[in-house]
């Protein structure tokens, strides 16, 4: 009987060792999500998997043997709990897949740069090094804030590649 068991990869390595598998004749499972990431001073949306250094295969060990797994390009090991391997419920594999994509061939969730209400810091122009509070969204690259200027709280708009998330 087929069933989903947890792959403990290398640093990095999810897609390689997924593609190792699947070249073995694996059937995978890689959950993956789109975030926003600040690099060289500006927000970008990155694809990642959900769970750093994780990965599922599905397998029949009575049909395919598992042992290959563990000198696959990319993969350290079986997750194993008390030295035996322990399957992972088909209804947790099909959550997975539908939290991070929705629909098959969906494009990967993407989580908001900012909630409302959510505190931020400016660190460019002006205003650098204030904090203020996320309204919304507006446009694409722009975003509303709430700052607290001479004992008021002024709504400015103001680039979104200007904010990060303040640090408590």
């Amino acid at each position: 009987m087929k069933q989903w068991c947890a792959v403990y990869t290398k640093p990095r390595n999810e897609h390689e060792a997924q593609r190792q598998l699947e070249n073995q004749g694996f059937e995978t499972c890689l959950p993956l999500i789109c975030v926003q990431k600040k690099r060289r001073d500006r927000w970008q949306e990155v694809v990642e998997p959900l769970f750093s250094r994780y990965l599922f295969i599905r397998t029949d060990p009575s049909v395919q043997s598992i042992a290959p797994v563990r000198s696959t390009f990319g993969v350290v090991h079986l997750v194993r709990f008390g030295g035996e391997i322990r399957p992972v419920p088909e209804a947790v594999i099909e959550q997975l897949r539908s939290a991070a994509r929705g629909n098959p061939g969906d494009p990967p969730r993407r989580t908001p740069l900012f909630m409302p209400g959510e505190r931020v810091c400016v660190t460019d122009g002006p205003f650098r090094g204030l904090a203020a509070v996320f309204q919304e969204p507006s446009g694409e690259r722009r975003a509303l804030i709430l700052l607290d200027l001479l004992g008021r709280a002024n709504r400015l708009h103001i680039g979104i590649d200007s904010l990060i998330p303040e640090r408590p």
